[in-house]
């Protein structure tokens, strides 16, 4: 698997940047996806052939699972991936918005131009997934109980089912449920949905909380372990993931819980003077600083425990994605041996 070139990050950043000075676009998603296609043009035409670089963008993702099997809900869950990824992975791959955006918001959706379809249309090199779980979709007609971000979608997302069930476990930090399923299932969905475009996962991990012993991970050395055998699953079947990136190599500011929580690899000590300090996962994906093939966390070393699995995907003679209310649970049995 690829890495992203310092060339692809400095094009991203700026489609980035080409967003903020050109926002009085009267769309945000327009003003998201036009500037992002117009540096990318100018990018692809003059410095493309010579650095070999790649533009593309990433998007906070996760698998929709329908709240219960009444039709609603089921119809509610595609909504919800057509409402959250559709928006703005349809129109860069086919040019629109999604059929079910344009019937439920009506004339309040922007409208592309013919000359706009066809400049956003396979405008971008990859595709970027940050994932780090999934959660449940339910119907809701009552829009005086939908938060703005899914008020036309009638639909909301859920952490339980009907029956109180979770997706996974939760983890220790209490963010979110461990569910490396909904990778896998949300992989290959971008598969077929956008005919197997190449995909990086931009962002995966896990939290340690801060009244326990940041060093000892154990529980990120699985969670990594599980995010990869999923990935390892989709590649398989099929889905073009040409790259993985754990979030984080280091103990970071995070946005939402400033520095409530220890996300990286290496633990920063930022009570006193910032020592960067190896965590278990650390030591166990590196040999004298060197990758370790032999590490649960390395691609070359993952356990072939997914060959069991059903990819209702690559088995349906339907085109598109598979039935939302049908869920791929890949067999997850690790054999994880640290190494230190």
């Amino acid at each position: 698997m690829e890495i992203l070139s310092s060339f692809a990050i400095s094009k991203t950043i700026l489609a980035i940047l080409s967003f903020v000075l050109l926002s009085n676009i009267p769309s945000q998603t327009q003003g998201y996806l036009l500037p992002k296609q117009k540096s990318a043009q100018y990018n692809i035409s003059t410095l493309q052939a010579q650095q070999g670089g790649e533009i593309g963008f990433a998007l906070s993702s996760g698998r929709y699972v329908p709240y219960s099997s009444k039709s609603e809900d089921v119809a509610a869950t595609q909504r919800l991936m057509d409402f959250y990824w559709g928006w703005i992975l349809d129109p860069v791959f086919y040019g629109d918005y999604p059929t079910i955006m344009k019937e439920y918001v009506g004339n309040r959706l922007p409208k592309f131009t013919k000359k706009e379809k066809y400049m956003l249309k396979g405008s971008t090199d990859f595709v970027g997934i940050n994932y780090y779980t999934s959660r449940f979709a339910r119907h809701e007609s009552n829009r005086t109980k939908i938060m703005y971000d899914n008020y036309d979608a009638l639909a909301v997302s859920e952490a339980s089912n009907i029956d109180g069930k979770i997706l996974g476990y939760k983890d220790q930090y209490g963010w979110n449920n461990v569910y490396p399923e909904g990778l896998y299932n949300f992989l290959v969905y971008i598969k077929e949905k956008y005919k197997n475009p190449k995909i990086y996962i931009t962002e995966n991990g896990i939290a340690s909380s801060k009244i326990s012993n940041p060093l000892k991970d154990e529980h990120r050395i699985a969670y990594v372990a599980a995010h990869l055998n999923a990935t390892k699953a989709a590649i398989d079947d099929g889905v073009n993931v040409q790259g993985y990136f754990l979030w984080a190599a280091f103990d970071t500011f995070e946005f939402q819980a400033g520095y409530s929580g220890n996300w990286g690899l290496y633990h920063i000590d930022f009570n006193d003077t910032l020592k960067r300090i190896p965590t278990d996962a650390a030591k166990c994906s590196t040999v004298d600083d060197q990758p370790n093939p032999k590490s649960p966390m390395s691609h070359s070393s993952l356990v072939p425990s997914f060959s069991q699995h059903t990819s209702h995907m690559s088995q349906s003679t339907q085109p598109g994605p598979p039935p939302l209310n049908t869920l791929v649970r890949p067999n997850l049995q690790l054999n994880i041996q640290p190494n230190f």
